[in-house]
């Protein structure tokens, strides 16, 4: 993802946008277009934002990413631009270098940077679902992930791999899994109208200091 024009990070493939770095199919429908008109909004009104600062003399740290740059829809590019951080494309010259890669698995080496600069997820190597569901379980106290052929109810199957938006509710137990999936309890999420009710926290320096309820029609649960 280090080309300049965002096209390329996608290519069209039977009726859906395919993301080219993860996998990841994007079917192309109404709800695709809504997404990506309200995406648009926020992407001028950060660049507002951003040419504000600008404006009025703040001092920017600059930033770098490694080995790709996250495109505009990422939170961290917002986040970058709000707080008045420049882009810059050596990592040697960086305040803050920050590993961004969709992959799964990673085994980024460690670039060149210098003694004062501050190191931003390099010690991330592995975000497949079970994985994350470990570090969950070692955080919260308690499990996610289930054997799905013991467990009796509903629960989630979902792809180990990185922004497969692939989960599906299924009755439990199966007579076997499915290989390349993970298997977790299916978390009540739903709330009034039809809708189901993510809790998005933010965290600055280990700490959480806001926290965003994104709701989506419940037919787009796993989106």
């Amino acid at each position: 993802m280090t080309d300049r024009l965002w096209l390329t990070d996608f290519k069209y493939d039977d009726g859906a946008m395919l993301v080219k770095k993860t996998g990841a199919r994007i079917p192309l429908t109404g709800a695709l277009l809504n997404d990506v008109f309200a995406w648009f909004a926020f992407y001028f009104a950060t660049q507002s934002w951003r040419i504000w600062r600008r404006i009025e003399g703040h001092k920017r740290p600059t930033i770098a990413f490694y080995p790709d740059k996250p495109r505009p829809w990422y939170f961290i590019w917002p986040v970058m631009h709000v707080s008045g951080a420049k882009l810059i494309d050596d990592v040697s010259k960086a305040d803050i270098v920050m590993q961004f890669d969709d992959s799964t698995e990673t085994n980024n080496v460690q670039p060149a940077v210098k003694p004062s600069a501050r190191l931003v997820n390099f010690d991330c190597h592995d975000v497949s679902k079970s994985k994350v569901a470990a570090a969950f379980e070692k955080a919260a106290g308690y499990a996610l992930s289930v054997d799905p052929t013991t467990y009796t109810g509903r629960m989630v199957e979902k792809s180990e791999l990185n922004a497969a938006h692939d989960g599906r509710v299924l009755e439990g137990p199966l007579d076997a899994p499915v290989p390349g999936k993970t298997y977790q309890v299916l978390v009540d999420n739903e709330i009034e109208g039809g809708l189901v009710e993510d809790l998005r926290c933010c965290l600055v320096n280990g700490s959480p200091v806001v926290a965003f309820r994104k709701r989506r029609p419940l037919e787009r649960r796993f989106m």
